[in-house]
Order: structure tokens, then sequence, then C-alpha cells
């Protein structure tokens, strides 16, 4: 009955430790899963699917996951687009690793509505300048 507890206890403890250091992300999760089912009726569902595994590829991303910067991020017609904050440092990483996942046409990134220095990459420049790609 005792061990029952602890193990609890230390069970809760460790998933709010992993929440907490992925505070961000969970945080991005968590629009998107609000936004999802507006979204599904409203847009192409391979749209959707395209964002999910762009969500996922970042994901996997270390210094990306962890990114206050990043705001948000949205696919349309095959394009993503990142919403991010000023001087957004993961911009170069986060821009090759969506331009990987196939399907991607194009990479934009905004800053609070302004585009930034690395506004619009097509995967096909990335293909041919820095090896990744679709």
């Amino acid at each position: 009955m005792i061990f029952r507890r602890l193990a609890r206890k230390w069970a809760v403890t460790i998933l709010v430790s992993v929440f907490w250091a992925n505070r961000f992300e969970v945080r991005r999760w968590a629009r998107y899963a609000v936004r999802l089912p507006r979204r599904i009726t409203k847009q192409d569902a391979s749209d959707q699917l395209l964002e999910l595994r762009v969500r996922l590829a970042l994901a996997r991303d270390p210094t990306v996951r962890r990114s206050k910067r990043l705001r948000n991020l949205h696919v349309a017609r095959r394009v993503v687009n990142f919403e991010a904050g000023p001087r957004w440092s993961e911009a170069v990483e986060a821009t090759q690793i969506a331009s990987a996942v196939s399907g991607v046409r194009e990479v934009r990134i905004t800053d609070d509505g302004a585009p930034q220095a690395l506004v619009a990459v097509s995967a096909a420049c990335l293909t041919t300048n820095t090896g990744h790609g679709a």
C-alpha cells in the first residue's frame, strides 16, 4: 500500500518535470490540438497531414523543440509558415528540418507579422545549397 502511494507520487513528479522541461513544445501542441477541429473543416486534409508531419519532425530536434521564440506554425498549400519572435536563432535549423519533410514546397518565417531576413526558402534551393531537402 505504501509502495503504491510512493510510486504514484514519483510518477506524478516525473511527469510534471517532463512537461516542465518541454513546456514550450507542450504549449504549441496544445494550441494545435485546440485549433485542429476547426481547421479540418476549413482546410485541405493533406495540408493538415503535412503540418502534423512537420510538427513531428521539429519535435524530434532538441534545439528546435525547446525554442522559446517559435510561437506557431501552419501549412497552407504545402507552404510552411513559421511565426517566431525577433532574432529566432534556430531559424536555419527549423527551415532545414521543415524543408526536408516530403511534400513541403516552401518555408516562410514571419516575425510578429513582419518578414525576417530568411523569408521564403524553397525546398529546391535548400536541396542544391545545403544537401538537405525533400
